[in-house]
């Protein structure tokens, strides 16, 4: 390929499948159309619970994930609304959580099933003791045994990891660490109402190696008054510390606080066409660095939870505000922790939402998963499952996607571009936009951004 050439994809990519700062949606790792999601009833536990052992039926291996909503203040890009320390809370919902897990069990969710990898998430999964971690994790060891390569991940800031936290919780079992660093940059990083150091992570890094666990470090890109200059510092930083992975996110407008920044210093906004730059220049960087992103994934290693469950591993999701996927059967828990803890008292799945995929919404969703491998979808394999060809199937995504030049199709797959793998969120997008489509005529996408003045029309 010429420059020329180069140069004129780079415009395609970026004027037609884009969708930049304010029109950005997170919808990974997974597909749903929420507005198919249908509401719960208490009346119907039995059935739900006969329908997930349905679901899980063939399966001898599970991802689990576990989410502790708490964190000691509420970061300005964080999209997950965590709730405050409150100690009795938190020995409360540790008790919920130990129970939902026994309640699955009691139902035949483990049964005969091994644990391919257990994440914790959040909020700040350190705001529990690494004590509490591994009672939790021992609680599923007992339930579903964990495979000979499974993996436990444990997300966590900088700030909560204390000299004597890593090695307390290697002896809880985990052996991967998730760092929210986001940047480096400390007026960016104040905006974020974060504080944290190269030198700390460094101590970070090293505390980790020393214990046997592999380490990721999360950058944001987008955040309020981040340029390409401080991204570029960011770079120089990673290459100097040397973590075992690093994950390029796009910052998504979803946080109130974020959106009163903007309204207070409009400047901050950072522009599509640096946010366009800060994506090429980072995925370049851990291209050159021999550092995987979702859209190239080629071995579990790095996020060893995601590639599984890309792969269509089912994933079982417990606490507050989580969704589980075990093949068609997609569900959500409750968000609000009076509701889910009364629900869990009660002896009840604590669910919000639940829904069985259709037909079609599961090769949209096989599309979806397979892309963020570099393999892509597997044409014969897709045709086996589903009885049709990817291509003829989804000729909407599929021809769309091609046309301009996100995918590339040949008799054995489809899979991501170059700039497909750079921009795959963008591609994911898309996908979930043309589904949305195909269900409702009249869908207009606005992202989940809070106040009009960040509603983007429609694409």
């Amino acid at each position: 390929m010429t420059s020329a050439e180069d140069e004129a994809l780079r415009a395609k990519i970026r004027n037609k499948l884009y969708y930049g700062i304010q029109g950005y949606t997170k919808n990974l790792p997974d597909f749903v159309i929420p507005e198919n999601l249908q509401r719960f009833s208490v009346r119907k536990g039995d059935e739900f619970f006969a329908s997930l052992r349905t679901a899980l039926t063939g399966e001898d291996e599970i991802n689990v994930y576990l989410h502790v909503p708490f964190c000691k203040f509420e970061c300005t890009f964080c999209n997950t609304r965590p709730n405050m320390p409150d100690a009795e809370a938190e020995t409360q919902y540790f008790n919920r959580l130990m129970k939902e897990i026994q309640l699955y069990a009691s139902e035949g969710a483990f049964e005969g099933r091994r644990t391919r990898s257990i994440y914790f998430g959040g909020g700040t999964p350190t705001m529990f003791s690494p004590e509490q971690i591994g009672e939790l994790v021992d609680l599923l060891k007992t339930n579903a045994p964990l495979h000979d390569e499974a993996t436990v991940s444990v997300e966590a800031t900088p700030g909560s990891l204390a000299k004597d936290v890593i090695p307390r919780l290697r002896d809880a079992g985990v052996d991967r660490l998730s760092i929210g660093c986001q940047t480096f940059d400390l007026a960016v990083l104040k905006l974020c109402m974060r504080s944290h150091t190269p030198r700390q992570m460094e101590g970070i890094i090293r505390t980790a190696h020393d214990n046997g666990m592999r380490l990721n470090v999360d950058i944001m890109l987008g955040l309020a008054g981040q340029t390409l200059e401080s991204l570029d510092a960011d770079l120089e930083i990673l290459e100097d510390l040397k973590p075992d992975a690093v994950e390029f996110i796009r910052h998504e407008i979803v946080n109130q606080k974020m959106v009163d920044v903007y309204d207070e210093r409009p400047e901050l906004l950072v522009s599509d066409d640096d946010l366009f730059a800060m994506t090429l220049k980072a995925h370049q960087w851990s291209e050159d660095n021999g550092y995987e992103q979702n859209g190239r994934f080629t071995h579990d290693q790095d996020f060893p939870y995601r590639y599984h469950w890309l792969k269509g591993m089912p994933l079982l999701a417990f606490g507050a505000r989580t969704r589980s996927y075990v093949n068609a059967l997609c569900y959500e828990n409750q968000e609000n922790l009076g509701l889910y803890g009364k629900m869990i008292d009660r002896g009840l799945p604590p669910l919000h939402q639940h829904q069985q995929l259709s037909h079609k919404e599961q090769m949209y969703r096989a599309l979806f998963l397979g892309i963020q491998i570099r393999a892509g979808v597997d044409r014969a394999q897709f045709r086996e499952k589903y009885g049709v060809d990817v291509t003829t199937a989804l000729t909407d995504v599929v021809g769309g996607l091609r046309d301009l030049e996100a995918i590339e199709v040949d008799e054995d797959g489809v899979r991501l571009t170059r700039y497909g793998q750079y921009f795959y969120e963008d591609v994911c997008c898309y996908i979930m936009d043309t589904a949305k489509r195909a269900d409702f005529s009249d869908h207009e996408r606005t992202p989940f951004s809070y106040g009009t003045a960040w509603e983007a029309g429609p694409r």
